[in-house]
């Protein structure tokens, strides 16, 4: 009978124990006390990308803060990713000179050419906070002037140009 006593108050023992650090995990002077219908935390804001039209309109905004000569104006365009134009009423002899800019995430190759005449010019978008524009000249070798523009695969840009006379 001793015997079964002792482990009696072993398992008391251990018991109480148990109790009382439970009871010490839940009841924290400095832990707030839980609700049981509260909700849970709501994650951080989220940064979202921008849209592919606030790229095309950030990069046509930095051309319209890029001073221009006279506004003699050849060729005017903004989009998202790779694009093509042509405009058939250049003057072969006389000097472009080619505004251009990206934003967004990943590069931009422009190309502008006629004929033989030739120019290529790779920008780096940046981000969205990057603010500059960059200028080309050309001499057209033709009466046709070719602008392409080559965005890889996967990058999100939006673009702009002006193309004007000297």
């Amino acid at each position: 009978m001793p015997h079964l006593t002792r482990s009696m108050a072993g398992v008391l023992t251990v018991a109480a124990l148990l109790a009382g650090t439970a009871t010490a995990c839940t009841t924290s002077p400095t832990a707030p006390p839980l609700e049981l219908d509260a909700l849970p935390p709501t994650p951080s804001a989220r940064v979202t990308a921008p849209s592919d039209q606030e790229l095309e309109r950030t990069a046509r905004k930095r051309l319209d803060t890029a001073e221009t000569d006279d506004g003699s104006f050849v060729l005017l365009s903004s989009s998202t990713g790779s694009s093509h134009d042509q405009d058939t009423r250049v003057t072969p002899g006389r000097t472009l000179t080619a505004d251009l800019t990206c934003t967004g995430k990943g590069t931009a190759t422009f190309v502008l050419s006629s004929g033989k005449a030739k120019v290529s010019k790779r920008l780096d978008c940046g981000g969205t906070t990057t603010a500059g524009v960059t200028s080309v000249e050309l001499t057209p070798a033709t009466r046709t002037l070719d602008v392409d523009i080559d965005v890889k695969d996967g990058d999100r840009v939006g673009t702009a140009y002006r193309v004007r006379r000297q």
